[in-house]
């Protein structure tokens, strides 16, 4: 039986092969500015993160969709030179792509599925779950058994939790 934390270093490390084991993240910002109402009063901007995750090329899947569906990760409303604004709001390049093992993030996907942002869209969070649960069927179709992977529905992902902070943490980097 394997250690757990070499097992959680190795996927942090990307130490195993990431076309079979990893996805590619891709987080992008995008501001869509209020339009001019004509008075002295003006709109705020509305600055939305999203994010996709792919396949990698070089590995063999079985999936239709090997892209998932485009979640919303966090919106603000106002200017970018707010004190209040995050951080992400003021990026010198409005995307960055990273990896992350499977099994990891299909557990953040699908409890991202639940934040407010994304069931207001009619079929995304179904669209999400169904995207992550493929991902990782399709893993076991090829003999690779992810790790620890369990959703507990009782468990829910904050913005201020560990995994969430520890995912951003990835994209500032």
């Amino acid at each position: 039986m394997s250690n757990p934390t070499v097992a959680f270093m190795r996927d942090y490390l990307l130490l195993d092969n990431a076309s079979i084991n990893h996805v590619i993240c891709f987080v992008e910002h995008e501001c869509i500015a209020a339009p001019d109402n004509g008075t002295i009063f003006e709109d705020p901007d509305t600055h939305t993160l999203y994010i996709t995750a792919r396949i990698p090329h070089g590995a063999k899947s079985h999936l239709l969709l090997r892209q998932s569906p485009r979640a919303v990760l966090e919106r603000f409303v106002g200017s970018s030179s707010d004190r209040m604004a995050p951080d992400w709001t003021r990026w010198p390049r409005p995307a960055v792509e990273f990896q992350q093992p499977k099994a990891n993030f299909a557990n953040l996907f699908v409890h991202m599925a639940m934040w407010e942002e994304n069931m207001v869209q009619p079929g995304l969070p179904f669209r999400m779950s169904q995207w992550a649960w493929s991902v990782l069927r399709d893993g076991h179709r090829h003999g690779h058994r992810h790790r620890h992977f369990y959703i507990r529905p009782d468990v829910v992902v904050y913005r201020n939790s560990a995994i969430y902070q520890l995912m951003l943490s990835v994209i500032y980097m």
